[in-house]
């Protein structure tokens, strides 16, 4: 209406008006004009805009009725300052509510909130929220683009609401091939403060059974909505030794978590939402252990005779075989393999295995042109020297990628 005279009229109906001699206006229907409508072209401009970051929403408010389906948020950024380059932000991933409106909301993208609340140097208030855009941005109901904001010269937001909403945990996922907990926030948490005293584990649902405490963990610092913690060895190898014999960590329903307000804050400070212990949390997924384990490290000390490897993860030392290990000089031609060594000590759960080399494999090291420097002397392996609790072979090692020695002793005599 109003933008075309062939469908725009003007209905005046009865009484609505009257002449000098009091006689009404008779009810009528008149096309206007032609060339009696003068078109609207005056662009719509940014009024003004509150960043809510409670509700994790932009709202704007414009000089007239905008096209919500037409808004194109690629071109919609916001940044720390009224100038680039300044810590910014596309809001390309964000989505507008319907319906068209003088004021649309904007509901900011997980990654977009993620990231704003993140940065800790934009969006804590107003002298540091700032919106730019070009003409794309938005269109009124005429089709005239938006006055656009220059990034050097962009808009500061009318307010901010700031984050008083406290983190939740979503959900937690126990990978015992890797030997992780990976923590899933609904909101950013500030991890250089996390507190892992404050989270405990169960096997039942009300909060008894087998219990862990984690005894500490290894994790990135930072801040994030996921949170993934390297189990130290010992917490590694209990929990492995429980999921293999099922009680505990093997699924979902033996595996519950409880967490204290004092395990971690937002970047707002807001401490997180406690799960108590009487209603611990249950894992969304237990990824069981199906990785063997690999060489990290190893040395040899032809000196007293013996060869120490290092591994990932706890093996199971009854099912070592030295026939497995191959050792290899610069040149792969040059090697020698194992074949009647046996190992120090027998235990299980060990990820370091100590093996005496008889004196056949000693001699056969010493006769051969390597292991002379550790530039020198390699350490290769097939899947069948070891395998680890759940019985996964170790992760093979050709000579092609075979690991150099660590430390080396050699027999000068």
């Amino acid at each position: 209406i109003a933008s075309l005279t062939n469908i725009t009229y003007i209905a005046l109906l009865n009484s609505s008006t009257s002449d000098i001699f009091n006689n009404t206006v008779t009810v009528t229907t008149v096309q206007v004009p032609v060339g009696t409508i003068v078109p609207d072209t005056v662009a719509p401009s940014l009024l003004s805009f509150i960043l809510s970051l409670t509700t994790e929403q932009l709202y704007l408010n414009f000089s007239k009725v905008i096209r919500s389906n037409d808004l194109y948020l690629p071109s919609l950024i916001i940044q720390s300052s009224s100038y680039l380059p300044t810590p910014s932000y596309s809001l390309g991933l964000s989505t507008a509510i319907l319906p068209n409106g003088r004021n649309i909301t904007i509901n900011l993208s997980g990654p977009n909130a993620v990231s704003i609340k993140a940065d800790g140097f934009l969006g804590t208030n107003i002298s540091n929220t700032f919106l730019s855009f070009n003409a794309s941005f938005a269109r009124d109901l005429f089709g005239n683009s938006i006055v656009p904001v220059s990034s050097s010269n962009a808009q500061q937001a009318l307010y901010v609401i700031p984050d008083t909403s406290q983190p939740r945990l979503l959900q937690f996922i126990a990978n015992l091939s890797a030997n992780t907990i990976t923590l899933q926030f609904s909101e950013v948490v500030n991890v250089a403060g996390l507190n892992l005293q404050g989270l405990t584990f169960y096997s039942r649902s009300n909060g008894t059974g087998i219990t862990l405490r984690l005894s500490g963990g290894y994790y990135s610092l930072g801040t994030a909505a996921s949170v993934t913690i390297s189990l130290t060895a010992i917490d590694a190898l209990f929990v492995q030794q429980q999921a293999l014999l099922g009680t505990f960590f093997s699924l979902v329903n033996n595996t519950f978590l409880s967490m204290t307000q004092q395990t971690v804050n937002d970047t707002s400070r807001n401490p997180v939402v406690g799960i108590p212990a009487s209603m611990p949390y249950p894992a969304y997924k237990v990824i069981p252990d199906v990785v063997g384990p690999s060489v990290v490290a190893w040395t040899l000390d032809m000196n007293n005779g013996n060869l120490t490897i290092h591994f990932d993860k706890p093996v199971t030392a009854s099912s070592f075989n030295a026939s497995g290990i191959t050792l290899v000089g610069a040149n792969t031609s040059l090697y020698y393999t194992l074949t009647s060594s046996v190992m120090a000590i027998s235990a299980y759960y060990y990820t370091n295995v100590i093996v005496i080399l008889s004196s056949t494999d000693q001699d056969g090291i010493s006769s051969r042109p390597i292991c002379n420097s550790t530039n020198d002397c390699y350490l290769s392996h097939s899947a069948g020297i070891v395998f680890d609790l759940f019985n996964n072979p170790a992760v093979v090692r050709p000579p092609a990628i075979a690991i150099r020695v660590s430390q080396l002793g050699v027999n000068f005599n």
